[in-house]
């Protein structure tokens, strides 16, 4: 097939159109008919519905415009399209041009078909590049063309614009947006019009006739499931056998065909899309990046006649002696494969994490273990196990055991391998696997969340899976590895949506608020709760008014802080006295008390960015040190109260520090 020209189109399924799917593929000119026959199986366009075919577009490259008429190109066999765009190919800048000239002519083409065949006859028309008009006309032929032979005298007294026009008519010439044209005189030759297109440009399946090039897309997926079958057996290798899971925790929600087929071709897949996906989210695949291919459902309706049962009997409806029939339309499923490509493979916006990752100490340690123990079917409880154990699961008493003294990270894991147990290994029909399957379910499922999760999983080795995989079936390890992901998905949508309850009442339940006790002036309402940075910018707002209009009057307001360990801090501020804030207020006070306490609610106002922490939040950014305590924030700021004070006093700033304790 010739080189590529540009030329491309773009095609759609036109059922999918229909329903709101606007996906399509863009090829370009001229494809092989297994090129077509790819683009057209990911868009669920088989032998069975060529009717879907729908061709909605064609572009061509900057500085190679091509002024085809669209109704030519939407009516046009792709066939047609595909041959134009090879003979497009072999053409410069100028014969471009000189074709533009010749469509926006009189003696243009009436059919793509004779378009094709005026590249076999450019030499029936003269091309004049740049001319417009009469007068530009008259100018070349009497000056730069050196057709015209006479004394350089004469030519001055030639009217240019007078002798353009009478050459054009004698010429029946015609000026366009792309130059002057004319007959050339040379007959005009007939090619290919009203002929079959060569079979070296034939990509179109047609019903009853089976190109060898273009494989349905049934033989397609037959195809990579074989090939997905064979190669199989050698994740049951080690290290393999790893690689594979990580994929798995990735696309935990993907098939089991589609997680194999990612693992076999990219095994350090993260997010995975379709390129007209990636585009609608920002980003464009790189050019000469390779697909990956999976599976994807093509369902399509077809009408088959049916026997009218009546409603009441279900039996067939009877008219003079025969069958009742209708005409009823009906989803066939299908599959087809469907070109993906990794984020790696992609540039352009930066998109969000998918995924919060846990650091390797578990910062989230008590919420992210509360998750995944409100997951497990059955209670769950520490004690001391003897032997290297780390847990079991107890199928009689139904409860789960984690050895006492372990890591944060240790109790997680088995916990979730544990989880595993219970709900796949206790079947009340009977049906449990052996001891090794079992052992290698759990684990594997527990590797795959840990992954997921970002937890730490270096210890896990897998060098038994090869002797435990040797022996058994294909549809026997496809079933254990089914049994894998579907367990792993559901427990990483229920650990995910448990941590995300969990922080939504963290945020409720430990974030300071501003109780308005009385006001004497308006913006403020008596008896109304406020978030701390609303109460704290009113405050300020309000009190810069003052300040700036010179009033020489002050506002009453009396307020009580709550804080998130529950204590409450009630005082009385002055609007006016220039204090700002409350924040600003409660540290003018000397108190170590007072002063947590506006740290507190500064990193409220800021978004706990203010880089005053409790110790325990400092190490690891851990939330799950309970509530901020204003004890917290006292041992935290004692060295931070002494740096503000520098430029006073130092015995004042230790004074200060020794003057309260907490109270």
């Amino acid at each position: 097939m010739e080189k590529k020209t540009g030329f491309s189109v773009l095609i759609q399924n036109r059922t999918w159109l229909k329903n709101g799917n606007h996906e399509g593929r863009r090829l370009s000119l001229p494809v092989t008919a297994g090129e077509l026959g790819e683009a057209m199986g990911e868009l669920g366009i088989t032998e069975a519905n060529l009717h879907d075919f729908l061709l909605a577009g064609y572009e061509t490259p900057e500085g190679r415009d091509a002024g085809i008429p669209w109704e030519w190109v939407r009516k046009a066999d792709m066939d047609w399209l595909n041959f134009l765009a090879a003979r497009l190919g072999e053409m410069d800048g100028s014969r471009l041009e000189k074709m533009n000239a010749f469509l926006a002519s009189p003696f243009r083409a009436d059919s793509l078909e004779q378009l094709v065949d005026y590249t076999y006859n450019e030499e029936c028309f003269v091309h004049v590049p740049g001319i417009h008009d009469t007068a530009e006309l008259g100018e070349y032929y009497l000056i730069d063309s050196g057709m015209v032979q006479m004394p350089e005298a004469w030519r001055g007294g030639i009217d240019k614009e007078d002798f353009g026009s009478n050459a054009a008519n004698v010429e029946n010439g015609k000026f366009t947006d792309y130059g002057y044209i004319r007959e050339s005189g040379v007959e005009w030759m007939p090619h290919y019009a009203g002929k079959a297109v060569p079979e070296q440009y034939r990509i179109m399946p047609r019903t009853g006739e089976r190109q060898e090039a273009f494989i349905p897309a049934s033989e397609k997926v037959k195809e990579i499931t074989d090939r997905l079958e064979h190669g199989l057996q050698d994740f049951f290798q080690s290290s393999k056998y790893r690689d594979y899971l990580k994929v798995m925790a990735r696309f935990h929600n993907y098939s089991l065909n589609n997680t194999i087929l990612i693992a076999m071709q990219n095994p350090h897949a993260t997010l995975v899309a379709g390129y007209t996906t990636w585009k609608q989210q920002g980003r464009q695949v790189m050019k000469g990046q390779k697909s990956i291919k999976v599976i994807a459902p093509a369902p399509y309706k077809v009408k088959r006649e049916t026997v009218l049962l009546d409603e009441k009997t279900g039996k067939p409806v009877m008219r003079d002696g025969k069958e009742v029939k209708k005409e009823v339309e009906v989803t066939v499923p299908a599959y087809r494969i469907a070109s993906v490509f990794d984020v790696s493979q992609t540039e352009g916006r930066e998109l969000p994490d998918i995924v919060e990752v846990l650091s390797g100490d578990v910062g989230q340690y008590r919420d992210m273990f509360r998750a995944v123990e409100q997951a497990s079917p059955v209670p769950v409880g520490f004690e001391k196990i003897g032997g290297k154990a780390h847990g079991y699961y107890h199928q009689t008493e139904k409860r789960i055991a984690i050895d006492e003294g372990m890591g944060q990270m240790q109790n997680l894991k088995t916990l979730i391998h544990e989880i595993a147990h219970a709900r796949l290994h206790d079947r009340k029909d009977g049906k449990i696997p052996d001891r090794h399957t079992r052992e290698v379910q759990a684990e594997s499922i527990a590797y795959c969340v840990c992954q997921y999760f970002g937890l730490d999983t270096s210890d896990y080795s897998f060098g038994y899976v090869a002797g435990w995989s040797s022996g058994k079936t294909l549809p026997e390890l496809k079933a254990s590895l089914e049994t894998i992901r579907k367990a792993s998905a559901e427990l990483i949508g229920e650990i995910r949506a448990n941590y995300a309850e969990i922080q939504k009442t963290y945020v409720q339940e430990r974030v300071p608020t501003i109780t308005c006790n009385m006001s004497e002036h308006d913006s403020l309402e008596a008896g109304k709760t406020y978030s701390v940075a609303e109460f704290d910018g009113l405050m300020r707002k309000a009190d810069a008014e003052c300040r700036g209009g010179n009033e020489g009057r002050y506002y009453k307001v009396r307020f009580t802080v709550n804080l998130p360990d529950g204590e409450k801090l009630t005082e009385r501020q002055d609007i006016g006295d220039g204090y700002g804030g409350v924040a600003g207020f409660l540290k003018s006070f000397s108190s170590d008390r007072y002063h947590a306490a506006a740290a507190i609610l500064e990193d409220a106002i800021n978004g706990g960015k203010t880089g005053i922490m409790e110790p325990e939040r400092q190490a690891g950014n851990n939330r799950n040190a309970g509530p901020v305590s204003i004890k917290g924030k006292l041992a935290a700021n004692r060295e931070a109260i002494k740096q503000r004070e520098v430029g006073k006093a130092p015995e004042t700033a230790e004074k200060r520090v020794r003057e309260e304790s907490v109270k």
